[in-house]
């Protein structure tokens, strides 16, 4: 990952970034007003461009600092009518504003906030899936991966993807996982926000009981308080697959992260899940 410490922050282009403040307080403002918890996490990784490496197994990522009021106020707010544009200070969207160039990486209207988002398998076969809590600001109330969040800029330049995942396991977990026990599958662009998100498995050393037992010792939930443990016996495909369609999801990106975990999770199976996958309704 390509970024410089103490890089200059990221900033919106002209004419938003007049306006910017404002809209980011009311934004604040009416998120705290209803009780919901927002980041403070200081500086995140804004993903300016992406290129594949030759051999096509890794991507190496140029990226600048940026923030989550930028982050909340853009890839957050897309169809929110609040930006007065022009000599009549007629309000408008980002989308209107930006039209079909809305959701590239290198839109200067966007934060554009990357995030690291993995599915957790135990030694004993079991994963999670968390229900996020209504007291988050972003999607409330909606199913997750078993672990997500930003990849953070800091005084030293980014922070390297893997360590954000190790990281954000401690987190909301409360569980350390080694390196060898993380793996990155995929890069994609969540198109509801326009977020990069990497995607990885973690297959811990650890079993259901002590990865749930570290959790209900956490002082802070708030993000997710409502789990659900899904074990990963291969004699219960169609069951497995059946919450790709009966719940709703936080986002594309958790959606696939659980996808890509059962075809990692069951490599001799795959012609097994694509079938009972055609068998669901149609996915949203």
């Amino acid at each position: 990952m390509n970024g410089k410490p103490n890089a200059k922050k990221f900033k919106l282009k002209f004419p938003l970034s007049k306006y910017f403040g404002n809209v980011a307080r009311r934004l604040r403002k009416a998120a705290l007003a209803q009780g919901q918890n927002l980041h403070n996490n200081g500086d995140l990784v804004r993903l300016m461009r992406f290129t594949p490496t030759k051999e096509g197994t890794s991507v190496n990522l140029r990226v600048e600092p940026t923030d989550y009021s930028t982050f909340m106020a853009t890839n957050l707010s897309l169809d929110k009518v609040m930006w007065p544009v022009g000599k009549a200070g007629k309000n408008v969207s980002l989308v209107q504003y930006c039209g079909n160039g809305l959701l590239k990486l290198d839109n200067p209207c966007m934060a554009n906030a990357l995030n690291v988002i993995a599915m957790i398998v135990t030694t004993d076969g079991f994963t999670f899936l968390p229900r996020r809590s209504s007291a988050v600001y972003e999607r409330p109330n909606t199913v997750q991966a078993s672990v997500g969040g930003f990849v953070r800029y800091t005084k030293d330049g980014p922070e390297p993807p893997l360590d954000a995942l190790k990281r954000e396991i401690r987190e909301e977990w409360g569980i350390k996982v080694t390196d060898s026990e993380c793996r990155f599958l995929a890069f994609g662009i969540n198109r509801l926000t326009g977020e990069p998100d990497l995607i990885a498995i973690v297959k811990t050393g650890k079993t259901f009981e002590e990865v749930v037992g570290s959790h209900a010792r956490l002082k802070d939930k708030f993000e997710f308080t409502n789990l659900r443990t899904m074990f990963l016996g291969i004699d219960r495909i169609d069951d497995l697959v059946l919450p790709l369609v009966s719940e709703t999801w936080s986002q594309p990106s958790d959606r696939a992260a659980y996808l890509m975990m059962l075809f990692t999770q069951f490599p001799q199976a795959g012609a097994q899940i694509e079938g009972a996958i055609r068998k669901l309704p149609r996915l949203a």
